[in-house]
């Protein structure tokens, strides 16, 4: 897991990263109003990057987030981060089936190969 965030693989993603950042900024419905930026921004942001390396589909990102945000959050019970746990590692192994990248395989999939 550690080759998915080399200082090159990191550098060559900062074009990414910065595109989603500024889209999280322009799906601000009003600048100029309060907004809650940890569920608008500081939560969304690495979700995506994180979600992106595995390779989540965007129209999969929702259920992925939701999933990422219990886990994260200081409100959830144990019994729900633990079903959310199941549920993100369980998908995640199921998409790395469809792309073709085996968990019982010796070779990492695509986010965690070095650059």
């Amino acid at each position: 897991m550690s080759q998915a965030f080399t200082p090159r693989r990191v550098a060559a993603l900062e074009p990414r990263i910065q595109q989603i950042a500024t889209e999280l900024i322009d799906d601000i419905p009003d600048h100029n109003a309060e907004i809650d930026i940890v569920s608008g921004y500081t939560t969304p942001l690495p979700v995506r990057v994180i979600g992106e390396l595995f390779g989540v589909p965007a129209s999969e990102q929702r259920q992925f987030r939701l999933w990422a945000s219990t886990v994260m959050s200081h409100l959830s019970t144990g019994d729900e981060i633990q079903a959310a746990m199941t549920g993100m590692l369980g998908y995640l192994a199921e998409l790395l089936d469809r792309n073709g990248t085996h968990l019982a395989t010796t070779s990492p999939p695509p986010c965690w190969r070095p650059m």
